[in-house]
């Protein structure tokens, strides 16, 4: 009896041993979820368990926040130092000669640089000043009134002129008001004649003005052109002469009829208004692109032969020879004279 007693009492003893084990050992979790919880709500127990994503900063989408709210404070703009009186300011002009010197130079600006004296119109050839020197919108024209055409017509061909497309062809032939009724062509005087009304200044320069096309129609700025010449060669030229104003940035032109001593005068018309017919033509181009100054002449025969325009290239100095007039006295002699020597189409392509 004495030893179940004993045995009775050892196993209360272990009982209570295991209560107080089991109590400890529930506080212990208890207390253990509460520090997992508390880690987790202020996120440390994202560093205890997910150790890889410890790079990534807590705070930073707060500093996003205020960067959005305050976008000065948080890029704020560096200032320019303020120049003192012992430091002067820095001059702009060296900045604008380096931007100038990154970009092509502009057919526009070759332009500016060669109407720097406005007084010189290096177009015209050496004339007395007339009741037969007429000046139209774009062009200026010297009117013989024997042979009833132009002696010579001059203009200046720009880079804008040349890209214009402003104003379409209105083929208005019409006599010239400025040249007085006995003297002066109408359209119709060349009807049955078998030869076109041949534009000394062309049409297809004409584009950047309605009031330009219209005058460069006029009856005065025509001569009598086989139909072959004007239609074929005389416009492959009209047209170099507008691709070379758009690669210099701008051309001085002069062209008009040329007449042989030795060959029988040849009209058409009216009793009281007869046209002679020209025996051929010829062109003059100038060019003062600073650095690459030129000069080309072109003599053209009036008729239905081919006549390309390498093999009709020839020295300024050749037209003046045959036609007696003096082309670019507006030039320094020197350079006049060197221009004028030389003939070198490949200059122009």
């Amino acid at each position: 009896m004495a030893k179940k007693k004993k045995s009775t009492k050892r196993n209360t003893g272990k009982k209570k041993a295991k209560k107080r084990i089991g109590k400890r050992l529930g506080l212990a979790c208890l207390m253990l979820c509460a520090a997992v919880i508390y880690l987790f709500s202020s996120g440390g127990g994202k560093a205890l368990f997910w150790p890889k994503e410890e790079s990534e900063p807590v705070e930073e989408p707060v500093k996003q926040q205020l960067a959005f709210q305050l976008p000065q404070a948080a890029k704020p703009q560096p200032t320019k130092p303020q120049p003192t009186k012992s430091e002067p300011a820095p001059a702009s002009k060296p900045e604008k000669k380096a931007e100038k010197k990154q970009q092509p130079v502009a057919p526009k600006e070759t332009t500016k640089q060669v109407k720097k004296n406005a007084t010189k119109r290096y177009e015209l050839p050496a004339y007395r000043a007339s009741e037969n020197f007429i000046e139209h919108t774009g062009y200026a024209l010297q009117y013989n009134r024997e042979t009833h055409n132009p002696d010579w017509v001059a203009w200046e061909l720009t880079y804008g002129e040349a890209n214009a497309n402003n104003v379409k062809r209105v083929n208005d032939f019409k006599g010239d008001p400025m040249v007085p009724q006995k003297h002066r062509v109408e359209a119709y005087h060349y009807k049955k004649s078998g030869y076109d009304r041949g534009h000394m200044c062309p049409a297809g320069d004409m584009k950047w003005s309605a009031k330009a096309m219209s005058d460069c129609f006029y009856m005065t700025n025509m001569c009598p052109q086989n139909t072959e010449l004007n239609q074929r060669w005389w416009e492959h030229l009209e047209s170099a002469c507008r691709r070379w104003a758009k690669q210099d940035g701008v051309i001085y032109i002069c062209c008009g009829p040329i007449y042989k001593a030795n060959r029988k005068k040849k009209t058409f018309g009216t009793q009281s208004v007869r046209v002679r017919v020209p025996d051929g033509f010829f062109k003059v181009v100038l060019s003062l692109r600073e650095g690459k100054e030129k000069a080309i002449g072109f003599l053209y025969s009036n008729d239905d032969s081919r006549q390309p325009m390498n093999e009709a290239a020839v020295p300024v100095d050749s037209v003046e020879k045959v036609t007696g007039f003096d082309f670019f006295p507006q030039l320094d002699d020197k350079l006049e004279r060197r221009l004028e020597a030389e003939c070198n189409l490949k200059l122009w392509k």
